[in-house]
């Protein structure tokens, strides 16, 4: 729970300064210091800055992942869905030949 809360605030720390000013320009000390935590807190979960935004990258890529397929999932459910329709539907697929 303490390890989740740490990163956390170092997290947030990091955006919140990125907010004010360039990332390259941040020191690992600053971060540490707006998060409240100890430089050898900082570096217990993170080589350095940049593993640290490499991780928050990776995180906003999975996050959005898994929203993309939660939705192809819905689509995916509402199509066999429509398969599955009784009535003409079966008429219209693509596996009849049209006599024309």
């Amino acid at each position: 729970m303490r390890v989740l809360r740490t990163r956390k605030l170092l997290r947030a720390a990091l955006i919140d300064l990125i907010e004010e000013r360039d990332f390259e320009a941040l020191t690992v000390g600053e971060i540490a210091e707006r998060a409240m935590v100890s430089r050898a807190g900082f570096y217990r979960y993170y080589q350095d800055k940049y593993d640290l935004v490499e991780q928050l990258f990776e995180e906003a890529v999975q996050a959005m992942m898994n929203e993309l397929g939660e939705e192809a999932h819905t689509v995916q459910s509402s199509e066999e869905t429509q398969r599955r329709v009784p009535g003409h539907a079966p008429f219209f697929s693509s596996d009849r030949a049209l006599d024309c």
